[in-house]
């Protein structure tokens, strides 16, 4: 007598063993969601971790007291302080006061209530500044790089005129032109900047253009914007971001020098 295959002992086995692997993927998949959320606070600590402390906490400091600037600056910091329409000495010296404990200027107003809004100028024009200039210069430093010949060739010799100029010159020449305001000075650091980013990026693209997963995407077919974006830009973003980190510092004191000079 012939037995049918869904009688079949050997596949009634496989079905009894069956049974507990499926009862333990499903345990696994619920043992998953607790297992990823701790993988990803350890990945967040190690990051934080490997922050520099101390150039952290003073970025961190400005950054919130620029913030916060309304709720931590004692007095108004454009308007004299009442009964004060000269300057005053710091706390700790003869004539200060507590109540104002860096003095006041020549107008009468609270330094440190200037200082803590300078704050926010400094640093919205750090940040903006400097991301006006990369992105500038990872467009410029891209596209000479990977395009090569006559667009390489003309972009490099804008970037050396560009960088035979003293910068502080030549912002006060585009601050001339284009007038005094914040977002003007901002537009300016950036074209002013520029070039640095563009000259590194520029080499990092030459050497990335010959590696073989961007020869491969090149015969499969695949656009040259589609391969800047997804295989040249995301590999030059980490020297992106160490050139920013790097131009954040020289953009505020370069705003500093404007804005002392009277631009």
């Amino acid at each position: 007598m012939s037995i049918s295959d869904s009688d079949s002992p050997l596949e009634t086995s496989q079905e009894i063993r069956q049974g507990p692997k499926d009862e333990g993927s499903t345990s696994d998949l619920q043992e998953q969601g607790p297992t990823s959320r701790r993988a990803r606070f350890r990945t967040v600590f190690g990051f934080i971790g490997q922050l520099p402390v101390g150039s952290t906490l003073i970025l961190g400091t400005l950054i919130f007291f620029a913030v916060f600037a309304p709720l931590l600056a004692p007095h108004d910091p454009i308007k004299p302080v009442e009964g004060i329409y000269t300057y005053t000495p710091a706390a700790w010296k003869d004539g200060g006061s507590w109540a104002q404990w860096l003095g006041t200027d020549f107008l009468g107003r609270d330094v440190w209530s200037r200082i803590i809004y300078g704050a926010r100028v400094s640093v919205i024009v750090g940040l903006t500044g400097t991301a006006a200039a990369g992105a500038i210069g990872m467009v410029m430093g891209v596209v000479a790089g990977y395009f090569g010949g006559w667009v390489d060739a003309f972009i490099m010799r804008v970037v050396d005129a560009w960088l035979a100029i003293p910068t502080l010159v030549l912002a006060i020449l585009l601050s001339m032109t284009l007038g005094a305001s914040m977002w003007n000075i901002v537009l300016i650091l950036g074209v002013v900047y520029w070039t640095r980013y563009a000259r590194i990026l520029r080499g990092e693209v030459l050497t990335l253009r010959e590696r073989d997963f961007v020869k491969l995407a090149e015969v499969a077919g695949a656009s040259r914007i589609r391969i800047i974006a997804r295989h040249i830009i995301p590999n030059v973003f980490n020297t992106w971001m160490v050139l920013a980190s790097l131009t954040v510092g020289v953009v505020i004191v370069a705003e500093a020098s404007l804005s002392f000079l009277g631009v």
